[in-house]
């Protein structure tokens, strides 16, 4: 807390603006009776004294431009609480009172009493004297009420203030206006209020009070928490920028607070630029365009203050602060020389703010250096132990590197990379930036730029919340505030499977302390056969190999590994209930040896294509029957989620045994003297039936033979190399088998078309003869016999094979007659088709050995 009063101004005895209470430090602690606990808001000043009651100092109200402070109201004696109470005027105070099992009092509140006036509630007078003119007064500005360094919102209306002129009440202040009911009596009665806001009493609004000219009039000033149900908790509290200020002549005391860092010389005033206002022969001023103000001293704080006349500064006003040395009457004609300007900051006038403040050192060409009007925050950078410190911390010395190395903290302004030289003090690096500023990195610097050897943390990986204090553990690693440990470990039952790490981004922190929210992310890796089951970190079980966790405690994640499921394929044959190579062998299709069983590994959810893995070999003789699971069911594909057992059955091959109908002497399958067939089978010129390796048949159980009646007969069965074969005879399967039904021709079937000629009317009949002429009989030859086959007309004669004949004609009652037709052997059958034309008086025929259909 600062304070607020410099003795000096006293003695002048001059005032224009009176600036009640400047900033209030407030600890909160919630109470619901004054017996209990006394303390609820806290007031605290600089040297811990509080606001007395009754110290009527007269305050001149004249022309003058100079300020005063009120720290002549507060005492040393001790410090001042504000409790949970509720008051509806700002005289009468109602704490509320805690009940007790035995307590009888029906009484709910107590009202207040001389001893907790500066105690438990903020009370104190002073004597107000105008000059020769009325004096009218407001608020400079609505203040700021923070809790725990967050403004409180602009409807909040917990902090109040009365003020009383002779007596008189001049009205319930807050942050915000409301229509209240605060208690006005010990049993808890109500009565009606209005609390105005304070930015409704600022100049141009409504006034607050009025002292005529020559009048002195006695202020009387109350502070509270209205907080009747004690709702607020334990917290630090602040108010700051509450002043009034009067129409007369309107002052702006503008404040420089030094907040610049940097490690240098510290011995060297124009180099050390941490707190550098502590080194005495410097001096500050204000430069607004016009005038230069040399500033003061604010005793042993960081400030320094220049009152101005503000009637003539606009938002658009430039004003420069100089840092120069004790020599400079002039900081604008002396800029250029950097041995008396040391540092210098521009900025535009603030209406709303009369602080500036100092956070960085030299920015950019022109010499200026950071600054803000909003708050600063400090941060300070440390090692989390002495190795980390020597790795990526530099540790100024008197050598030169040494001298040269330091370390920047790094943020975003808009589009902006900026970089604030930290300074090495006490054991640690520290500066300050802008409290908004939340994203921070770290970086090493030497004589010439970046030191990419040491510390290299980026604004895009830390995240500083309200935390000040930030701990490097590694070159890219650390945390804010008090960090928790993140730790990834393998179980020691399955330490050989895998690895485990944790990661903030791409940065290992496995083993390190975070700052308390961070994301990290535990990454477990189980190596070559094996498979990541899960983490364990007490009782909590995550099964996400990468798992991404909010630390916000210690962490300790085990990683547990179990070897890949097997999915092992059994060789059997069909029908058998243990694995053996009788009908064939498996392996792994991509190596390994052949067997009865072969075994592949993968993750837990693979879906494996078994003939993409295995290769199944049947034995001779033998063929896949099929791939089956352990119920049973045929499969081809398997899903691993636990070790899993598949089979491939093998059985004896099925082999082809093959009919063939031939006529005897040839080797082509036809059906010109007869037919095979399977029992349950069509007859054709072959027959084919699947047999089972090592299976025994006959051919008379399996096939039928059917010879042309008519004009063949069978003869017999004959294997692949011309042998007979029995009917009979058992067979065993050995491989794909073939037999031949061979039939004999014995009789000749020939047909006579005469094709509608009607010199053929009469009766055909035909005559035959063999090659050595000699004829079957007499002219006028054989009767044929008339067939009807489709819509066809054909005249048939049959005779023996054995008779040798050879030459053929037919006539129709011995004229007309056809040529000569000579009769082949081979087929059984000829078809001879008049044509019409002649050769001497006989017909000429076409002849084909086809049976007519």
């Amino acid at each position: 807390m600062k304070r607020f009063l410099n003795k000096k101004f006293i003695k002048k005895n001059i005032i224009a603006i009176v600036a009640l209470v400047e900033v209030l430090l407030i600890s909160v602690v919630s109470v619901f009776a004054w017996t209990e606990t006394i303390s609820s808001l806290k007031i605290l000043t600089q040297k811990d004294g509080v606001i007395d009651t009754g110290i009527n100092n007269t305050a001149k109200i004249d022309e003058s431009i100079t300020a005063l402070n009120l720290d002549s109201y507060f005492s040393k004696s001790g410090n001042v609480h504000l409790a949970s109470c509720s008051s509806p005027n700002g005289k009468d105070f109602y704490f509320p009172i805690k009940k007790t099992t035995s307590s009888s009092s029906a009484l709910k509140y107590r009202k207040n009493n001389i001893n907790d006036k500066n105690v438990n509630y903020l009370s104190f007078s002073l004597q107000v004297k105008a000059d020769s003119a009325d004096r009218t007064f407001y608020f400079r500005q609505s203040p700021t009420i923070k809790i725990n360094g967050t403004a409180v919102s602009n409807t909040d209306t917990s902090l109040r203030m009365a003020f009383y002129l002779n007596d008189e009440n001049k009205g319930v202040f807050a942050k915000s206006s409301a229509e209240a009911t605060p208690i006005n009596s010990i049993n808890g009665d109500t009565t009606a209020l209005t609390v105005n806001s304070f930015g409704n009493y600022t100049i141009g609004k409504n006034s607050i009070f009025s002292v005529s000219s020559g009048k002195t009039a006695t202020l009387t000033v109350s502070l509270w928490l209205e907080d009747p149900t004690c709702k607020i908790t334990s917290g630090v509290v602040s108010v700051e920028g509450l002043e009034l200020i009067t129409t007369a002549q309107q002052t702006t005391r503008i404040t420089f607070v030094d907040k610049t860092s940097a490690f240098n010389d510290q011995n060297n005033a124009s180099t050390n630029s941490w707190h550098w206002v502590k080194n005495d022969g410097a001096c500050v001023w204000l430069y607004d365009g016009t005038n230069s103000y040399k500033m003061t001293k604010n005793g042993d704080s960081d400030e320094w203050i220049a009152n101005v006349r503000s009637g003539s500064y606009t938002t658009n006003t430039a004003i420069v602060f100089y840092r120069t040395s004790s020599t400079v009457t002039n900081p604008v004609t002396d800029a250029a020389d950097k041995t008396k300007v040391f540092n210098k900051w521009s900025t535009k006038y603030q209406t709303d703010s009369a602080t500036y403040t100092a956070f960085g050192s030299k920015y950019n060409a022109s010499g200026d250096c950071r600054g803000t009007w909003d708050s600063v925050t400090e941060i300070t950078l440390n090692a989390e132990n002495t190795t980390t410190a020597k790795a990526v911390l530099p540790i100024p010395s008197t050598t030169a590197t040494n001298k040269a190395a330091h370390i920047k903290l790094l943020y975003k302004s808009g589009t902006s990379d900026i970089g604030v030289e930290m300074s090495y003090e006490n054991g640690f690096w520290r500066c300050f930036i802008p409290s908004t500023v939340n994203q921070l990195g770290f970086s090493a610097e030497n004589a010439t730029g970046p030191d990419t050897s040491t510390l290299k943390q980026t604004s895009t990986t830390l995240t500083r919340n309200n935390e000040t204090a930030y701990t490097v553990t590694s070159q890219n690693t650390g945390y804010w505030g008090a960090g928790v440990l993140v730790k990834a470990t393998v179980d020691d039952s399955c330490k050989d499977f895998g690895t485990a790490d944790v990661k903030i981004g791409s940065n290992s922190v496995n083993g390190y302390r975070v700052t308390k929210g961070t994301k990290v992310t535990f990454v477990a890796t189980p190596k070559t056969d094996y498979q990541f089951k899960q983490w364990k970190d007490g009782t909590t079980v995550n099964t996400n190999s990468t798992a991404e966790v909010t630390a916000n405690a210690d962490l300790n994640y085990v990683a547990y590994f179990i070897d890949n499921y097997k999915l092992t394929l059994h060789s059997r044959v069909v029908g058998a209930a243990t694995d053996s190579t009788t009908g064939g062998t498996v392996k792994l299709t991509s190596g390994g040896t052949a067997g009865s069983t072969a075994v592949y590994k993968a993750k837990g959810g693979t879906k494996v294509t078994l003939t993409s893995v295995f290769t199944a070999t049947p034995n001779t003789h033998y063929e896949i029957d099929g791939w089956y699971d352990a119920n049973g069911n045929k499969v081809t594909t398997v899903t691993l989620n636990s070790d899993t057992d598949v089979y491939v059955r093998f059985t004896y091959k099925t082999y082809k045994i093959t009919a063939h109908s031939q006529v005897e002497g040839q080797t082509t399958d036809s059906t010109t003297g007869g037919t095979v067939k399977l029992k349950s089978g069509t007859a054709a010129s072959s027959a084919s039936y699947s047999a089972i390796y090592n299976n025994t048949f006959t051919l008379n159980d399996v096939f039928d033979v059917v010879p042309d009646q008519k004009n063949y007969e069978f003869v017999n069965w004959y294997d692949k190399n011309g042998n007979v074969v029995k009917g009979d005879t058992e067979i065993k399967v050995s491989g794909d088998l073939n037999y031949y039904a061979k039939f004999k021709q014995t009789k000749v079937t020939v047909y006579f078309n005469k094709n509608n000629n009607s010199a053929w009317n009469g009766t055909i009949k035909y005559y035959v003869w063999d090659a050595n002429g000699n004829p079957e009989k007499a002219w006028p030859g054989n009767p044929t016999t008339e067939v009807k086959i489709g819509n066809t007309t054909y005249y048939s004669a049959q005779f023996d094979l054995s008779k040798n004949y050879k030459y053929i004609i037919f006539n129709s009652n011995g004229n007309p007659q056809t040529v000569d037709i000579e009769i082949p052997t081979n087929s059984g059958y000829v078809v001879c088709k008049l044509n019409g034309n002649k050769e001497g008086n006989n017909y000429k025929v076409d002849k084909s050995t086809n049976k007519p259909s």
